[in-house]
């Protein structure tokens, strides 16, 4: 049972990650002023798909791939038993990059927008800032 707990717990912090930074991005982008209820439902169900039911049918396809129930290694305890094979590869390893690529993007367009709305609400002439001064240096080398 621990075994299948942290197979899962990789793919569920994954999954978090990209709940968090769908809902950070969100914000934001502020597309969208108001949520309807149905909004709101939608965006729960997925959330719940993405951190909760991905990683229990990750668990579930552990049992395919596994040798034997479990390693024990020293100092460390028990670890999941994984046979390292094609589907291994496609059913538990490629989850957790996947899910954190995709936490990456989003977050890149998080930062985007926060940075975009901070130039565009801001006091000063941008164009007069050190900061332009560098980063107009940087794209012409």
């Amino acid at each position: 049972m621990v075994s299948k707990l942290k197979v899962g717990g990789v793919v569920g912090v994954a999954a978090a990650s990209l709940c968090i930074t769908r809902h950070l991005e969100a914000i934001a982008a502020a597309r969208q002023v108001h949520y309807t209820k149905e909004d709101r439902r939608r965006r729960i169900i997925l959330d719940l798909c993405l951190a909760l039911g991905l990683p229990i049918l990750v668990m579930s396809w552990h049992v395919v791939v596994q040798g034997h129930r479990f390693d024990i290694v020293q100092r460390v305890g028990c670890q999941p038993s994984i046979y390292w094979s094609y589907p291994a590869v496609f059913l538990i390893f490629i989850w957790p990059p996947i899910l954190l690529l995709a936490s990456s993007i989003y977050a890149g367009k998080w930062g985007h927008s926060c940075y975009s709305e901070a130039l565009l609400t801001s006091a000063f002439d941008f164009q007069d800032s050190p900061f332009a001064c560098s980063l107009l240096a940087d794209t012409n080398s």
